[in-house]
């Protein structure tokens, strides 16, 4: 039996010979920034155990600008060992868990 993290996305036009995996999406939401660190809560990290991220890579990577973060809800891309690939802004319309 073939699991969904096995699949292959072959609409992905990243960089020639990576393996492009359909990464799990899921949904964050930024606690509170300290100094250049945010701290997230996932369905995986809840508030007494947070993720850590660099502010400056959520501003880039979700366009969301550092004076809105705090209370903001994002996507966290998992990549297939569960580490946070990379964030998307979210309007909470989505279908991510």
């Amino acid at each position: 039996m073939i699991r969904f993290d096995q699949l292959y996305d072959p609409g992905c036009d990243g960089p020639p010979g990576r393996d492009h995996r359909l990464s799990e999406q899921i949904r964050a939401r930024v606690l509170l920034l300290i100094g250049e660190e945010a701290e997230l809560t996932t369905e995986r990290r809840e508030a007494e155990d947070p993720e850590r991220v660099p502010v400056g890579r959520l501003v880039a990577e979700t366009g969301i600008p550092r004076a809105r973060l705090v209370g903001a809800d994002v996507v966290a891309v998992m990549d297939d060992a569960g580490e946070l690939e990379r964030f998307e802004h979210t309007d909470g319309t989505d279908s991510v868990r």
